[in-house]
């Protein structure tokens, strides 16, 4: 999630802030960041069974002020787009696993 740049500043432009906004990560902000990934992990999601997963992203990302939606691709599973402000760059990933579930804890 670091890039050598964002080391060096330990800063980010803020989408939602505005134009020369800066955000920095805090420690409390990285723990977030691995307590998220843990979550994720632990949550079985194998290829058809990633409506979990949508479902915590949609809500992690929406408290956190995104426009999140949940894009319908097949019965009991979703896309999720989030977004907040016009986006300079768009992620496009995928949230479900491949057999065998190995959780993290």
């Amino acid at each position: 999630f670091t890039t050598a740049a964002a080391s060096r500043s330990n800063s980010r432009r803020s989408p939602a802030s505005g134009a020369g906004a800066e955000w920095r990560y805090s420690a409390r902000t990285k723990m977030e960041l691995f307590e998220l990934t843990r979550t994720l992990v632990n949550i079985e999601s194998v290829t058809g069974n990633d409506k979990a997963c949508a479902a915590l992203l949609r809500d992690y990302l929406a408290e956190r002020g995104f426009q999140v939606e949940l894009l319908p691709v097949e019965p009991e599973r979703s896309n999720v787009l989030a977004l907040r402000g016009t986006p300079d760059v768009v992620l496009s990933t995928h949230i479900d696993t491949v057999p065998p579930f190995v959780p993290a804890t």
